[in-house]
């Protein structure tokens, strides 16, 4: 197993972005040129640590993309953004409409908390465990 640093430090909080896309079977490879090259320039954006996309397991028309942003102000440029305005523009790729959220995070446990479940012990109190 590799331990993977969060981008968080013990002092600083994070913000998720989970977005959920069902693209049309005939619109995919429209769709995926279109966040691929909108991820490499979302992770250029100011406050992003990592934008990534990717297609789920179970259901081949469905797309994910996640980033983490260091502030609210560097998510609220982003939003702003004509980044942002070409993603909200592939909706005509979509069967539904987009589910997207955002979630404040405050710390992150990792392979140790794994390790640790593995061998039988408890996963530490959210309260006191060690920000990885």
């Amino acid at each position: 197993m590799r331990v993977v640093l969060s981008p968080m430090s013990k002092e600083q909080e994070m913000i998720l972005g989970t977005m959920k896309f069902a693209v049309l079977p005939a619109k995919h490879s429209e769709f995926l040129q279109t966040v691929q090259a909108l991820a490499q320039s979302i992770r250029q954006k100011k406050g992003c640590f990592q934008c990534f996309a990717c297609r789920d397991v179970e259901n081949e028309n469905i797309f994910h993309m996640i980033q983490w942003w260091e502030t609210q102000e560097s998510l609220h440029a982003y939003l702003q953004s004509d980044l942002f305005e070409v993603l909200l523009g592939t909706k005509n790729f979509m069967t539904d409409p987009w589910e997207i959220y955002f979630n404040l995070v405050s710390s992150t446990i990792g392979a140790e908390t794994v390790k640790n479940a593995r061998k039988g012990r408890l996963i530490p109190d959210w309260d006191s465990r060690p920000v990885y």
